[in-house]
């Protein structure tokens, strides 16, 4: 699958991938010293694009499109916990056309971009 890849301040890598055939996203880092390997979520999101960007303090964001319920989604990591937000639906078939792009301000405001090859649409201020 497609990598991104983000790095901190430190030097640390994060990367994001879909991890095929299981079709699951999956973020790796090595910030502690050693590589880490986290699911996230449990939906498929296969034939999407997952996007990624570290905010002024290193938390990790990503934005993609989740294939199972047909959403794009925002998760971020903050004090060693997920959150997953659904910004928009995105209905069959245009979600398996779906690309992301994310990013983040000098006022640490997210900003997310989104197409379905048909459309592009914009989400600001979580």
């Amino acid at each position: 699958g497609d990598y991104e890849i983000a790095v901190d301040a430190s030097g640390a890598l994060h990367l994001t991938y879909v991890d095929y055939p299981d079709q699951h996203l999956k973020y790796i880092t090595n910030r502690s010293g050693q590589w880490q390997v986290h699911t996230i979520g449990s939906s498929r999101i296969a034939w999407s694009s997952v996007s990624i960007v570290l905010d002024a303090d290193d938390d990790v964001h990503l934005a993609y499109c989740d294939v199972d319920l047909g959403e794009l989604k925002y998760t971020y990591l903050k004090n060693g916990g997920w959150t997953d937000l659904a910004i928009a639906s995105v209905p069959r078939p245009d979600i398996y056309n779906c690309t992301t792009g994310i990013g983040i301000d000098g006022m640490n405001k997210v900003h997310i971009a989104f197409n379905d090859r048909k459309n592009v649409y914009y989400a600001s201020n979580m």
